[in-house]
């Protein structure tokens, strides 16, 4: 949808006003930059911290079928309704605008080639090397990145199996993809891999040196209900046929009657 939309605190009632000709592509883009605190507005950045993503909700208020007018319109909004989340009282936009020869000629000569900024600076051999260990003694003295979130890999009954230090340390021992597992822990998918997911609470008491991983079993048998052999895993099943797991996992859910030409059930249940 092209229009006016704003993000409204459902708390406090404050809101940001902005113009879009894709709402759910835009919509997205605001989540992607606020969930990594890198949003351009400091105040929502810091509002969306402060109460979490489910405080907030993405609305559109007009419609505008004419792209030319859109910040004609932005501009009415932010002049007459709360955007105490925008930094910039100014709407501004660079749709449509076109470069001239000249500009793109100047450009071309001041950011093209070497002169582009990720070329502009350039590091010997051994100040790569110097900085490359420097970052391994960091890291090995027990550092973390601010971002780096523990993972809890947990059972069907939710009992916590696993803590891993980040997500992307869990996609690469479990062989999940890492957006397959945030889905998960955002609650779009109930288990992933044969797993439920979520991130480490602050009561959880879990010794994160031990490498106690629990699989969660599968049985498989042929299409006639005949019992053929019991996999330790989702994903070694999947290897075996050289399928994604997601096929499987959704036989588990009682999604599909069967895959790969067999019937999957979990272990501890039965064929009916």
């Amino acid at each position: 949808m092209q229009g006016i939309y704003i993000i409204k605190n459902k708390i406090t009632g404050r809101q940001y006003v902005g113009s879009t000709i894709d709402s759910d592509t835009r919509w997205r883009r605001h989540r992607n930059s606020l969930d990594k605190e890198i949003h351009h507005s400091r105040y929502l950045n810091h509002a969306w911290k402060k109460y979490g993503a489910e405080a907030f909700e993405f609305l559109m208020v007009e419609e505008v079928t004419d792209r030319h007018i859109l910040i004609e319109r932005e501009q009415w909004w932010l002049d007459n309704t709360d955007s105490s989340y925008n930094m910039n009282r100014k709407a501004y936009s660079c749709l449509g605008y076109k470069w001239t020869s000249e500009q793109l000629a100047k450009r071309k000569i001041t950011q093209g080639g070497d002169k582009h900024w990720s070329r502009r600076k350039k590091y010997t051999d051994e100040a790569k090397k110097k900085m490359s260990e420097a970052q391994k003694n960091l890291y090995a003295s027990g550092y973390k990145h601010p971002r780096n979130k523990q993972v809890c890999q947990c059972d069907m009954d939710g009992n916590v199996i696993k803590v891993w230090e980040s997500l992307a340390q869990a996609s690469r021992g479990c062989s999940v993809h890492g957006s397959a597992i945030t889905q998960c822990i955002k609650g779009e998918s109930k288990t992933i891999g044969g797993y439920k997911w979520r991130l480490l609470n602050p009561n959880d008491r879990v010794d994160c040196s031990k490498s106690n991983v629990r699989r969660v079993p599968i049985n498989q048998y042929d299409m006639q209900g005949n019992f053929i052999k019991t996999w330790p895993s989702v994903i070694e099943a999947s290897r075996s046929f050289g399928k994604h797991y997601n096929c499987l996992a959704k036989c588990l859910k009682g999604i599909y009657k069967h895959s790969q030409g067999y019937i999957w059930k979990y272990a501890n249940k039965e064929l009916p």
